[in-house]
């Protein structure tokens, strides 16, 4: 998949999340390492993982004090979000 067609459909911060999120679907990551991996502003990582956790893109989980957010398998369109990022690594 050519990487064109991902900045056509995404901004960066989202290709960014939900690269980060779909190209490693089993592992949950909490807000600083999303932060620090993507090497966006808190303010952009915050607003993104909030829409994608409304529109449930993503889950957002608790524990021992950290929030963790994981791509969501149950979401409809997750295998073609998990292809598109998949293609493009």
């Amino acid at each position: 998949m050519s990487k064109n067609i991902l900045e056509a459909l995404f901004g960066k911060a989202r290709r960014l999340v939900l690269g980060l999120l779909f190209r490693q679907p089993d592992e949950a990551f909490y807000v600083r390492k999303i932060i620090r991996l993507t090497e966006l502003s808190p303010g952009s990582v915050q607003r993104e993982l909030k829409r994608f956790t409304d529109s449930g893109i993503i889950v957002r989980s608790e524990k021992d004090n950290h929030v963790y957010f994981q791509a969501n398998p149950a979401c409809s369109a997750y295998i073609e979000l998990r292809s598109l990022f998949i293609g493009s690594a």
